[in-house]
C-alpha cells in the first residue's frame, strides 16, 4: 500500500475509484473491518488529521482507512494531463458516495450553488467545484472543534448506511423503502417474521377478531407505516432520502387516522401530551411530565456528540446511554446484550414505575414534522436526545402495558392507509371502534404509535436528505476529493 502521509505530489496513469456499494458492502459485511475496535472519542487538534490529503483524514476519522489495498477499491484509468493541479494523490469517487461519507462524519445537510452540492454541517464540510461538465474537485475540511457524533464503531456506521438506503430492521430482516425500489421490495424484501409477530401478538386481544385481514404484500404508504409504527427504531441516523420515502405523506395520513378528521390541517400545532388525552387519569396507564429543562441538566448521552452531555460527563460520573434499536412488538428485542427498557430516569425526578413519562416542551408541526423544543436555544444534539429519550420511553411502555392492543392498532392503522379511498378507511376504523370492549384505551394507545411515528419521522428529517441528489440528476458524477 502505498505511505499516503509521505507520497510526493505525482501524475499517475489510474487512480483509486471508491463507490458507495463497495463502500457499504466493506461496512456491512466486511470481516476485518466488524472486528476493528472504535477509536476514542478525539476533540480539538486531534480532529484535523495529520495527513496531506483530506481524504485520506476523512477515512482515518471514520476509521474505515483499510478499505485502501482491498478488493473494494477499484482501479480507473484517467489521462493525466486531466487532472487538476490542485488534485495530488487524489481519491476517485461519486457525488451520492462523497454524501454518504460527509453524512457518516456530520454533515447533515446540503445546499447548492449553480447545481454543485456543498455538504455543510457544525464545523464540518466537503465543498465541491465544478471542473468541467462531469468531473468535481472536492476538500474535506473541519475545524479544531468538537465530533458530531460519538458513535464511530462498526455497529454505529453498520446502520447509519442502511437507514440511507431507506432501510429500517426487525429482527434481523429488511423493510426496505428505498424509492426507486419499493413497490417491488414491498413484495419481496418485506419482513415476514413482523407480519406474523403482529398477528401472533394481536390475537391476544378481543377487539382482533374484527380486524380486516392483513396479508403479506404491502403497498407503498402502508410499509411505510408499518415500518414507522413497529419496525426497530433507528439506533444511528445520518442521512436518509426523505423525500423519496413519502415520510410526510405517511405521518400526515396517521395523524389523519388518529384524529378521525378527514380534513387534517397542516398547519396545526400541537402537544405531545395532547395526542395521548386523558391518559394520567388511569393507572397503570398514568402520565408523568419531565420538562426539557430538567432534561438539560442530566447526562443523557444519544449518539449526537453533546457538549451539555460531555461537560456533565466530566464533572460527574452519573452519565445516562440511550439505547435506540427496539421494537415494543418484539418481546425478546435486545441491542448489543442488553434487554428493551426505558431511558435510566434519575431518581429525584421522581418517575413512577409504571407511569409513561411525555417529554413536556415538545410540539408537534404537522406542517413540516419537526419537534421544536420550547425553549429555542437547545442544540441540535441535545433535540435529538429528546426525540431518542421518548421514543424510548414509548417502546417500553408499550411492551409493558399495551402490547396486544398496539398490535391490534398497528394492523388497523396500516389497512387504512392502503384503502384507496378516504372514507372507506374511516368506515374501517369505525367498525372496528364500536367493536372495541375498550375503545378508550385503544384510541390513546394509538395515540402512542403514531406519535412515536412522528418523533422517528422527526430524528430521520434532522438528518440529510439525499433525495436532492436523484432529482438533480448528479449523483452519479464524478469527484476528486483531494
Amino acid at each position: 500500500m502505498v505511505n499516503v502521509r509521505n507520497s510526493q505530489p505525482h501524475r499517475q496513469d489510474s487512480i483509486h475509484f471508491l463507490h458507495r456499494n463497495a463502500l457499504e458492502i466493506y461496512i456491512l459485511l466486511d470481516p476485518t473491518y466488524r472486528t476493528k475496535s472504535p477509536p476514542p472519542v478525539a476533540t480539538g487538534a486531534a480532529l484535523l488529521g495529520a495527513f496531506r490529503e483530506t481524504w485520506m483524514n476523512l477515512l482515518n476519522a471514520l476509521n474505515v482507512e483499510s478499505i485502501l489495498g482491498t478488493c473494494y477499491m477499484e482501479e480507473i484509468p484517467l489521462d493525466t494531463h486531466s487532472l487538476p493541479e490542485d488534485a495530488t494523490n487524489p481519491l476517485a469517487s461519486t457525488v451520492e458516495a462523497v454524501a454518504v461519507l460527509s453524512a457518516l462524519i456530520g454533515c447533515n445537510s446540503i445546499s447548492w450553488e449553480d447545481n454543485v452540492p456543498q455538504f455543510l454541517g457544525p464545523f464540518i464540510s466537503l465543498q465541491l467545484t465544478r471542473r468541467g461538465p462531469l468531473q468535481y474537485v472536492c476538500r474535506f475540511e473541519r475545524e479544531p472543534q468538537f465530533p458530531v457524533y460519538y458513535g464511530l464503531s462498526s455497529n454505529s456506521l453498520t446502520e447509519a448506511v442502511l437507514i440511507a438506503r431507506g432501510r429500517f430492521l426487525y429482527r434481523r430482516e429488511i423493510l426496505s423503502l428505498e424509492p426507486e425500489k419499493s413497490s417491488r421490495l414491498a413484495r419481496m424484501e418485506s419482513s415476514l417474521r413482523i407480519v406474523e409477530d403482529l398477528g401472533s401478538v394481536s390475537g391476544s386481544d378481543p377487539s382482533s377478531s374484527s380486524l380486516p385481514a392483513f396479508g403479506q404484500q404491502r403497498k407503498k404508504l402502508g410499509l411505510v407505516a408499518l415500518t414507522l409504527l413497529a419496525a426497530e427504531s433507528p439506533w444511528t441516523v445520518r442521512a436518509f432520502p426523505m423525500e423519496g420515502c413519502a415520510i410526510e405523506d405517511t405521518l400526515l395520513k396517521l395523524l389523519m387516522w388518529y384524529t378521525l378528521h378527514p380534513r387534517w390541517q397542516k398547519k396545526v400545532t400541537v402537544a405531545a401530551s395532547d395526542m395521548i388525552p386523558h391518559l394520567g387519569q388511569e393507572h397503570p396507564a398514568g402520565l408523568q411530565d419531565v420538562s426539557a429543562q430538567e432534561l438539560s441538566e442530566i447526562a443523557f448521552c444519544g449518539d449526537s456528540f453533546d457538549y451539555r452531555a460531555w461537560n456533565l460527563f466530566l464533572n460527574r460520573d452519573d452519565g445516562y446511554e440511550l439505547s435506540l434499536g427496539w421494537s415494543w412488538l418484539d418481546k425478546e428485542a435486545q441491542r448489543a446484550g442488553r434487554p428493551a427498557e426505558r431511558p435510566h430516569w434519575p431518581v429525584y425526578l421522581g418517575v413512577e414505575d409504571e407511569r409513561l413519562v411525555l417529554i413536556s416542551g415538545i410540539s408537534l408541526h404537522a406542517e413540516q414534522i419537526r419537534v421544536a423544543p420550547s425553549d429555542t436555544n437547545l442544540g441540535w444534539a441535545f433535540r435529538r436526545t429528546l426525540i431518542s429519550c421518548q421514543i424510548q420511553e414509548l417502546d417500553w411502555w408499550l411492551m409493558q402495558h399495551g402490547r396486544a392492543t398496539a398490535a391490534c392498532q398497528t394492523r388497523l392503522l396500516v389497512s387504512a392507509m392502503e384503502c384507496s379511498e378516504t372514507n372507506e378507511s374511516l368506515k374501517m376504523i369505525s367498525h372496528v371502534h364500536n367493536k372495541d370492549e375498550n375503545p378508550d384505551f385503544s384510541h390513546k394507545v394509538r395515540g402512542i404509535l403514531v406519535l412515536r411515528a412522528i418523533l422517528i419521522g422527526n430524528l430521520l428529517a434532522s438528518a440529510m436528505d439525499l433525495s436532492s441528489l436523484y432529482e438533480r440528476n448528479v449523483a452519479d458524477k464524478l469527484v476528486l476529493l483531494q
